[in-house]
């Protein structure tokens, strides 16, 4: 609340008063009347300032609004700056200095304007500040709040404080290119109808596709007769089918594309990927539909053609590409170190001592909770049973403290009969005493030091969680006996505020944590059955992360096969692997933020100087994973791309042409 100005005026003031005292009245009595007159004034100015504070705490209203293309946008496009608008509203009777200071998710930079600013807002008055911000890559934008810090005129105090619920907005991929948003046409002089292609399948189109020998049953018109004149046999044609070209994208959302800062993860790619291929076939009005899958199941949306349906294809995308990944393989002391920092930062107020603490009679261990606990108890039963019913016991304690009083005090006097007594206690009592005193140390293990502090975080990220799911004091007992339920709430609680999980692409151990073999066979199974329910012709197109599962392909070869054998197209796109960096602060906006961020705990360590070799080595085992792979796919009839994080557009509409079966005019 004192800033270093009001704490230098503090010190000038007491310093004047105690010169006063030192010289005392002979001298001067100014210099103490003087101090404590300042000291008197310095006290009322902190005491109305604080009064002052605490009421515009309480009635300050702050409003954002996200602007985009001219218009309040209630979902944001990739790529594209979005103005971020604020609006304070002073209630209050007097003048106030603010400074404010927003704070956004990882994800964004500020590409105008700054997003911190000091404001004077007058009495009744509102003042609105507007900066620019721009979100690179497909998920979503995470507002987390307002800190407003109030000002006092002198610069002797201040307050500060959050204002505002978090919120989100979703960020749907970037709009095509005009390389995506030309029509294709065919290099013939007929122009299929919108949303037709040639189909290497005989059908009824006007394009010739073959030549076979005559056979009963085909219609006179389909007889090739200048053919069948020359070869002195009826011959007949066989025309291209002109069908719409069905595309389902299959799109992956595990846990190990997930992994990465913004902007590095690979669902991130995959989904802008898929939105650009979405937003081209629907614009040469093909039907588009969408399955998204991972290890749990997948959700399909299914094919249509019109612009609600790929907003809705778009969102899905977005929602898909959001969050990372949860942390796994961290134990539940290393997870609450890791989120304790954010949560201090983030949510202040509710994890303050004086309104979330731990009571010390919780930090008592419980013995009989242990399952050797009950021998402790016996112990001491056990002795005082022996004290009161078996008199031979408390012969042999006396005749074994009188030995003793004898041995170490042989003189005899008082001296020997406070040992005795002393002696006498232990003998008859000492398995008692033994017993309470491990009983005590071990009940009082948590009481001090690093157990405490631990186990105190803990109480406090617990009830945060509960706080947040709306849940009752019955969540937060859960939470501190079972360490599952623990390490999974916190997880989740890194994944919502999109607190990225750092794991290097080349850091095989680490990246094993988040294999999940299942995801290969519900791929399969949506495969197969989108290819029971195919109708002419499908082109499917599947976005995913296969390089680590060469040895599980089995079903998805399988359904690959299933899908060239009905003369549908399969087109596997790979992400390629990013190199290794370090994540950004979750909340850097500036390099002024950044340094009064908590530090992000890496799930794994930094890159050593070595880390080139280890790249090498990465890099010449993804790409003997990657024939492999390509190898299995390419046998049975489908295509295998990898999709490149520079300019991935021309590349992939050059392959889907080729698929379709007609080349465009570009």
């Amino acid at each position: 609340m004192v800033t270093s100005r009001g704490y230098l005026w503090l010190v000038s003031l007491a310093g004047l008063v105690l010169l006063g005292v030192l010289l005392g009245r002979e001298v001067s009595l100014l210099p103490t009347w003087s101090g404590m007159t300042l000291l008197v004034l310095w006290g009322g100015r902190c005491l109305y300032f604080a009064v002052r504070a605490e009421g515009l705490r309480r009635r300050i209203q702050v409003h954002c609004r996200l602007f985009q293309a001219g218009r309040e946008a209630p979902v944001l496009w990739a790529q594209i700056p979005f103005t971020v608008e604020l609006t304070v509203f002073n209630p209050c009777r007097y003048p106030v200095l603010l400074v404010l200071e927003d704070w956004f998710a990882p994800g964004t930079e500020v590409v105008a304007g700054t997003y911190r600013c000091v404001l004077r807002v007058k009495a009744g008055q509102n003042v609105t500040w507007r900066y620019q911000r721009r979100a690179a890559v497909t998920g979503c934008v995470r507002r987390e709040c307002l800190q407003v810090i109030v000002l006092d005129s002198l610069g002797m105090f201040q307050q500060r404080w959050r204002v505002g619920e978090p919120q989100q907005w979703w960020v749907l991929p970037p709009l095509c290119d005009e390389e995506g948003r030309q029509r294709a046409v065919k290099q013939f002089n007929q122009v299929p109808p919108p949303g037709s292609h040639r189909w290497r399948r005989p059908g009824t189109g006007s394009e010739l596709l073959d030549l076979r020998d005559y056979q009963p049953g085909d219609p006179p018109k389909m007889v090739a007769w200048k053919v069948s004149a020359r070869r002195e046999q009826l011959i007949t044609r066989e025309l291209e089918s002109d069908v719409p070209v069905r595309c389902l994208l299959f799109v992956d959302g595990a846990a190990d594309v997930r992994l990465g800062s913004p902007g590095q993860r690979p669902v991130q790619r995959l989904a802008q990927a898929a939105g650009l291929l979405a937003q081209t076939a629907i614009a040469q009005r093909d039907p588009v539909g969408l399955v998204c899958f991972d290890a749990q199941g997948a959700e399909v949306l299914p094919p249509a053609r019109t612009r609600q349906h790929l907003l809705r294809v778009l969102r899905r995308l977005a929602e898909v590409a959001a969050y990372p990944a949860v942390p796994r393989g961290l134990g539940a002391t290393a997870l609450t170190r890791r989120v304790w920092p954010w949560a201090h930062f983030l949510y202040p107020h509710l994890v303050q001592g004086s309104l979330n603490n731990m009571p010390s009679a919780r930090l008592w261990r419980p013995l009989l909770d242990r399952s050797w606990g009950w021998f402790i108890p016996a112990v001491m039963l056990a002795n005082l049973v022996m004290v009161f019913t078996v008199p031979p016991w408390r012969l042999w304690a006396a005749e074994q403290a009188a030995a003793f009083s004898r041995w170490c005090l042989p003189q005899g006097g008082i001296s020997q009969l406070i040992l005795f007594a002393f002696s006498m206690i232990t003998f008859l009592i000492g398995p008692l005493l033994v017993a309470g005193l491990v009983w005590l140390w071990y009940g009082t293990q948590d009481l001090f030091g690093s157990m405490r502090r631990s186990l105190t975080q803990r109480k406090q990220l617990a009830a945060l969680v509960a706080f947040n799911e709306r849940a009752g004091p019955a969540r937060i007992e859960h939470l501190l006996a079972d360490n599952t339920a623990y390490t999974h709430a916190l997880g989740c609680f890194l994944q919502q505020h999109l607190i990225p999980t750092p794991v290097h692409w080349y850091d095989w151990p680490q990246r094993q944590l988040y294999r999940e073999p299942a995801k290969i066979e519900v791929l399969a199974s949506a495969l197969l059955r989108a290819v029971s329910r195919a109708r002419d012709n499908e082109l499917y197109v599947i976005l995913a992360d296969l390089a680590d599962y060469t040895p599980h392909l089995l079903p998805l070869v399988t359904a690959c096969r299933l899908a060239h054998a009905r003369h549908h197209q399969v087109l596997v796109i790979l992400p390629e692997p990013q190199g290794s960096s370090h994540p950004p602060s979750p909340f850097s906006s500036g390099t002024a933020q950044v340094s009064e961020l908590p530090s992000l705990a890496t799930s794994s360590p930094s890159p050593p100087e070595s880390a080139s070799d280890e790249q090498k080595l990465a890099r010449r085992y993804y790409a003997t994973v990657y024939q492999q792979l390509r190898r299995q796919l390419v046998a049975v009839g489908a295509s295998v791309l990898c999709l490149e994080a520079t300019n991935p557009l021309p590349v992939l509409l050059e392959r889907l042409d080729r698929l379709r079966g007609y080349r465009s005019r570009r």
